[in-house]
C-alpha cells in the first residue's frame, strides 16, 4: 500500500467530510470497509474520501474502461488498464505530491484519496466483469485463482490468459447492455465479443452468474470475485 501510506501520513485539513452515505452500500463499498474499515489503516475522513471515489466511479457508465468492460482480447485489457488504472494511480501518486515550505502537506491529499478510490472500484470490477475466475476454473477445475498481475508499473498481455476477456456492455440496448437480449432474445454479443456483460457479471451474491456454485469448491463466483477484490485491494 504505498500509495495509501504517503496518503494517511499526512494530516488532513478541515474541509468538509464527503457524503459517504450518498449512495446505498454496494459491493464495493463493503471490500473498501473489510479493507481499512477497521481504523487500523486510515482514519475516517480519509476513509470518506476513498469512499466517495469508490462510489462516484459508477456514475461515468459510458467510460467502460473504468469497469474493465468492453474487452475483447487480453490486448484490449491491457489498453483499459493503460487508459484508466494505471491513470488513477498516477493521479494519485501525482496529488500526493509534497508541498509547503517543510514538505510536509500532499498537494491534494482529498483528491488523491479519491483518486485511489477510483482505483480501488476498476480493480474489483476487473475480477467481476472479465472471466479471469472462469479462465482459470477451466484450467485448474475446484483450485481457487490467484490475484492478477494488474497492480504492476505495466501491463503485459502475455502475463495472462491467452482466453482472457471482458463482457460487452453499452446502455444503449437498456440496462443488460446486450444487443440480444434487448430485443427479446437470449444474449447476443456483437462481433469481437465474446459474451455478453451479464454472461460474467459476477457483482450480485444472490442472482445472476454471480450466485453460481464454483463446482468442487461449495462457493459462489461472487464470493470468489469478493474475495480476490479483496486481496488485490489489501496489495493496492
Amino acid at each position: 500500500m504505498a500509495i495509501l501510506a504517503v496518503l494517511v501520513g499526512s494530516s488532513p485539513g478541515s474541509p468538509a467530510s464527503p457524503p459517504a452515505a450518498a449512495f446505498e452500500l454496494p459491493v464495493h463499498t463493503e471490500i473498501v470497509a473489510r479493507v481499512f474499515g477497521d481504523g487500523r489503516e486510515v482514519s475516517e475522513y480519509a476513509l470518506e474520501s476513498i469512499w466517495w471515489g469508490n462510489m462516484t466511479t459508477d456514475l461515468h457508465q459510458f467510460s467502460d474502461e473504468l469497469h474493465f468492460d468492453n474487452a475483447g482480447s487480453r490486448q484490449e485489457i491491457c489498453a483499459k488498464w493503460e487508459k484508466r488504472l494505471n491513470a488513477s494511480f498516477n493521479r494519485a501518486v501525482e496529488l500526493s505530491e509534497p508541498v509547503g515550505l517543510m514538505g510536509d502537506q500532499l498537494s491534494d491529499r482529498e483528491g488523491a484519496l479519491e483518486a485511489y478510490g477510483r482505483v480501488t472500484h476498476t480493480v474489483a470490477d476487473f475480477y467481476s466483469h472479465t472471466n479471469w475466475i472462469e479462465s482459470w476454473l477451466e484450467r485448474s477445475p475446484g483450485v481457487l485463482p490467484p490475484t492478477a498481475p494488474i497492480l504492476s508499473t505495466r501491463c503485459d498481455p502475455d502475463a495472462f490468459p491467452p482466453d482472457l476477456v471482458s463482457g460487452y456492455f453499452n446502455l444503449f440496448y437498456g440496462i443488460d447492455g446486450c444487443p440480444g437480449t434487448a430485443f427479446g432474445g437470449g444474449p447476443a454479443p456483437p462481433e469481437g465479443y465474446r459474451y455478453c456483460h451479464d454472461q460474467l457479471a459476477k457483482d450480485h451474491r444472490d442472482e445472476g452468474h454471480g450466485a453460481e456454485n464454483v463446482p468442487f469448491v461449495g462457493v459462489t463466483h461472487h464470493e470468489v470475485a469478493v474475495a480476490l477484490a479483496t486481496a488485490a485491494t489489501r496489495d493496492s
